[in-house]
């Protein structure tokens, strides 16, 4: 089962320019890899320009000397729709919204389950069972990290 997310960026404009991603997008990975991998206003923008991803991974470029697509993903290489499995470009370009609150109400509308947006060199994030709120990702993994270290052992 897929676990579906949307990766954005907040422009200078206040306008949010996003994507879709397919696979993994709860906290623990595609947070993850984007907190770590992603972390220049640059990389951001070059992830996003591709367009809607099937899955995330640390690297946005295959290595040119090999094969790379959907069926035959290279390791640790993002999988777009346009890109890596021949779906036509308007279905799966990325999208701009007005403002941050069009972007949510679009996101929650479907059925992205998480969201993540890059604001001024910083990722923050939020689940959309509830309310959207968005929160700093890095601190919310660290909190996640810790309080796992400290769960007791099961006997």
């Amino acid at each position: 089962m897929s676990t579906r997310s949307e990766i954005g960026i907040l422009n200078k404009d206040n306008t949010v320019t996003s994507i879709y991603c397919h696979w993994d997008g709860y906290p623990d990975y595609n947070g993850a890899i984007l907190s770590k991998y992603y972390t220049d206003e640059k990389i951001v923008r070059e992830l996003i320009k591709n367009g809607d991803l099937s899955s995330l991974h640390k690297n946005i470029e295959p290595d040119k000397k090999s094969e790379h697509s959907f069926d035959n993903p290279q390791e640790n290489v993002c999988i777009y729709y346009h890109r890596d499995r021949g779906e036509e470009w308007t279905h799966t370009s990325y999208r701009t919204y007005s403002n941050i609150k069009e972007w949510k109400k679009v996101v929650k509308e479907g059925w992205q389950e998480y969201l993540y947006l890059f604001i001024n060199g910083k990722w923050y994030f939020s689940s959309t069972y509830n309310k959207i709120k968005l929160t700093d990702l890095k601190k919310a993994l660290t909190m996640r990290t810790h309080d796992e270290s400290n769960e007791p052992a099961n006997n």
